[in-house]
């Protein structure tokens, strides 16, 4: 009995697997059952490619940065949409500048126009207008447009110079670290002093704002601890973890991304109290830069001259260039 159930039992699969055959396909025509491997593969790539034109014709995922790209012929529109999807499979990212920038002056001042030297690594932009500081720890803003300065604090000589400098995401606020350890909030509506913050034995090599709720604000400094603010300048807490100066900080939604010198990168979860370490490998150094790239991906840049590609739960990088 067991060996006519099985004998049943794959007669009716056949006729099933005939009936769903029969209904598939039924684009190629009345012929599609005897279509070939070869055949259904160029029949494929060809709805593939027609549906990828499509969308470059409608602008979707433009790469050149502007609102449309019906302005390249049908095949660049093509070409351009395929790097497109190539860099989202790859985990590799194109930031559209182009539109951004092409609306700004950036055109060099008069040579009478810098008083003082400006710190290079302690620059922030936010809504067209540049925030930076002098060697000498001054700190102004900068309307990009026009060229107009107007300093925000001024210090002579002997005062602690600023190492980074960040805005928050309503830009109205400007939060700015110094050598001797303490990040000084600037109110960008009145020019004043918001806050004078303290706690870090040594200086404050970086420092970001959260993009999104609830909008804090993280310290990192060479004293190998990050200070967690909230948006109203109040102290929360210390993350430690890190075994050598923090260099970089910045924020995936609301989690902070840390490098150090340590040769690791840290996303810490604030909420759960924990974080998770990301180490470059053997032949990998420290970092002195990070940078949120995506919502989940980070880049950062080390001190011998890589740039490494991260993705959150991944522990090594997903790419680098040396």
């Amino acid at each position: 009995m067991s060996s006519k159930r099985k004998a049943l039992s794959m007669a009716q699969s056949d006729e099933e697997l005939s009936s769903d055959s029969d209904g598939s396909y039924s684009s190629g025509g009345d012929d599609s059952d005897e279509e070939t491997l070869g055949e259904k593969r160029t029949r494929l790539a060809k709805q593939y490619l027609a549906m990828v034109e499509h969308s470059a014709k409608k602008g979707d995922d433009d790469p050149t940065g502007s609102s449309s790209i019906d302005d390249l012929s049908g095949e660049d529109a093509v070409n351009a949409r395929l790097q497109v999807l190539h860099q989202k499979s790859t985990s590799s990212y194109t930031l559209p500048l182009r539109a951004s920038l092409s609306s700004l002056d950036l055109t060099a001042p008069p040579a009478s126009y810098y008083k003082c030297q400006t710190t290079p690594t302690a620059v922030a932009l936010r809504r067209g207008t540049a925030y930076a500081s002098e060697k000498n720890g001054s700190v102004y803003s900068l309307d990009v447009s026009t060229g107009a300065r107007t300093y925000m604090t001024r210090r002579g000589r002997g005062s602690p110079g600023v190492l980074s400098l960040c805005a928050s995401a309503d830009g109205n606020s400007l939060a700015a670290g110094r050598a001797d350890g303490t990040a000084a909030v600037y109110d960008v509506r009145t020019g004043g002093v918001a806050a004078n913050l303290k706690g870090h034995k040594s200086g404050v090599t970086a420092l970001v704002y959260a993009q999104q709720p609830p909008y804090g604000l993280f310290t990192a400094s060479e004293d190998r601890c990050i200070r967690n603010y909230t948006s109203d300048n109040q102290y929360v807490e210390t993350l430690y973890g890190h075994q050598a100066p923090v260099m970089g900080i910045t924020c995936m939604r609301s989690k902070p991304v840390s490098v150090g010198r340590d040769r690791t990168a840290r996303v810490w979860d604030i909420d759960n109290s924990t974080h998770g370490i990301y180490r470059p490998g053997a032949s990998g150094g420290g970092d002195d830069c990070v940078a949120a790239v995506g919502e989940r991906t980070f880049c950062s840049g080390g001190e011998d001259g890589s740039v490494r590609l991260w993705e959150a739960g991944k522990k090594k990088p997903v790419g680098e260039v040396k």
